[in-house]
């Protein structure tokens, strides 16, 4: 290993799947504390991988109208753990009830694991951010969604605003790109939960700029095994998450997460 001292380790075999219209893919939350990944994809058949890290999510907060006040989730649904769900939070969650999603970096969607699936009613997502004067709206393609919001895991994407700017939440020391999710209806289900968030890249590139803010992308080949893994060190103050996608073909990747000195 040529990047320093290995303080801890986690492996995973990440298998890409039909996702929409771009083809395969996968994301993976960044496991708390890792710095450094090393992927490989044994694929026999010739494959390219675009591998993104996404901004690393700074804050969840969940407003509860009926009590006037902020339930902070950021480390229930930041941790890779599914056990530390998001409980009672979201259970019949009102029209007046909010769940804010903060990042340094703009950020074009989330994926979401649902852990509690919403399987009653038929509340839609409802998107907004912030324009430096209003929540405004985004259309967005909300991928969980059959029948009613949360009814599956999946991807909510949109757009990324041009108008979008940083704010604060609940008096936090920082700005941040927030999103902020609401439901057209009470949700009817008593028993609905998400188990992790995952920010998505932002690919668009903004005048002047090299590459798409906030994010790092690099080109996998699957390769037989016929040649080493790529390892690539990141700072994990900045990037939360990872996402895979290819054209046309499913494959499986190996992760191994690190923690190096």
């Amino acid at each position: 290993m040529p990047y320093g001292k290995i303080l801890r380790h986690r492996g995973e075999t990440v298998t890409l799947a039909a996702t929409g219209s771009i083809g395969w893919a996968q994301t993976r939350g960044i496991p708390p504390g890792m710095n450094m990944v090393e992927i490989e994809a044994p694929s026999t058949t010739k494959e390219n991988i675009l591998v993104a890290l996404s901004p690393k999510i700074v804050k969840v907060w969940f407003y509860d109208a009926s009590a006037t006040s902020y339930i902070d989730l950021t480390a229930a649904l930041t941790d890779r753990n599914t056990s530390t769900a998001s409980g009672t939070n979201l259970n019949e969650m009102q029209t007046a009830d909010f769940l804010y999603v903060g990042c340094a970096d703009r950020y074009r969607g989330l994926s979401v694991d649902v852990a509690n699936t919403n399987s009653a009613g038929t509340a839609a997502a409802l998107v907004t951010f912030w324009n430096g004067t209003i929540w405004t709206n985004i259309t967005p393609t909300d991928g969980t969604f059959s029948t009613m919001t949360l009814a599956q895991d999946g991807l909510i994407t949109w757009t990324v605003p041009t108008t979008w700017v940083k704010t604060t939440v609940n008096s936090e020391p920082s700005s941040l790109y927030w999103t902020r999710y609401a439901v057209s209806a009470a949700l009817a289900d008593t028993s609905v939960s998400i188990a992790e968030l995952v920010s998505l890249a932002n690919l668009t590139l903004n005048s002047g700029d090299t590459d798409a803010e906030g994010i790092d992308r690099f080109l996998l080949q699957s390769n037989a095994q016929s040649l080493p893994p790529y390892c690539y060190r990141f700072d994990s103050e900045v990037f939360g998450g990872i996402e895979l996608t290819s054209i046309s073909i499913t494959s499986a990747a190996n992760v191994n997460w690190y923690r190096v000195a």
